[in-house]
């Protein structure tokens, strides 16, 4: 019988030594390939983490223009309810005209406010990076009451934009407008009750008119005497 080959020695080997390489070059790749996963993964988290901070950044900044710019329209709503009962001030007769059909009684009252309050605040060191960039202040419609010129309801409108600059990208911009109601009336004693100077409502229940009458003489003569001292004030002055 013959006995069966043998193989070569070297060929083994030779294909050992292949394997062993193929290894290698397997293990090489996988690392190359984590250390890119990981690249990826920390540039995703680094840019996540920066465009949160921009986000919340800009969400704050828009939080104070809005503030500010609210700001703003309160400090011209608290100029125009209080200049419109002062005799010195140019609101108090601009509101007290008359306002007749056609006219809608639209008026800009911008030139009559004076945002000294807003300025001031703007020139803190929290708020140097945001500026008033646009403020309207007008009175959009006014209608009367009837047949009343002198009694009519309006509507006022207030826009303040404010723009404010920050280091996570273009300037912030925040506009804030308000609406507000008004009403103009005449305080006194309402019509027709204003027609006569003694009104008796329901005469059947007075029972001494000798009384009346001397109270009505008691009053025309108190008034009278206010009267004369009026009189002789703007006489002196």
């Amino acid at each position: 019988m013959t006995p069966p080959p043998r193989g070569n020695p070297q060929a083994a080997a030779g294909s050992g030594r292949r394997l062993r390489r193929s290894g290698q070059g397997t293990l090489v790749l996988l690392a190359v390939i984590a250390v890119a996963l990981l690249t990826i993964i920390g540039l995703h988290q680094r840019f996540f983490a920066s465009h949160l901070t921009s986000a919340a950044g800009r969400v704050t900044a828009g939080s104070t223009a809005v503030m500010l710019a609210d700001s703003g329209i309160q400090e011209a709503i608290w100029q125009i309810e209080t200049g419109v009962n002062d005799p010195e001030n140019p609101l108090f007769e601009l509101l007290r005209r008359e306002v007749l059909a056609p006219d809608p009684g639209a008026m800009d009252l911008t030139e009559m406010i004076r945002l000294q309050e807003l300025k001031e605040l703007l020139k803190k060191e929290d708020h140097k990076a945001y500026d008033l960039e646009a403020f309207k202040a007008e009175i959009l419609y006014q209608r009367q009451f009837e047949d009343l010129p002198y009694e009519r309801f309006g509507q006022f409108r207030f826009k303040a934009r404010v723009v404010g600059s920050t280091a996570f990208g273009p300037d912030v911009v925040r506009e804030v407008e308000v609406a507000k109601a008004f009403k103009v009336a005449l305080v006194v004693v309402p019509r027709p009750f204003d027609q006569a100077a003694l009104l008796v409502g329901d005469a059947s229940t007075l029972t001494d008119w000798p009384a009346v009458n001397r109270k009505r003489q008691q009053y025309l003569a108190r008034t009278e005497h206010v009267a004369r001292a009026l009189r002789q004030s703007l006489e002196k002055a």
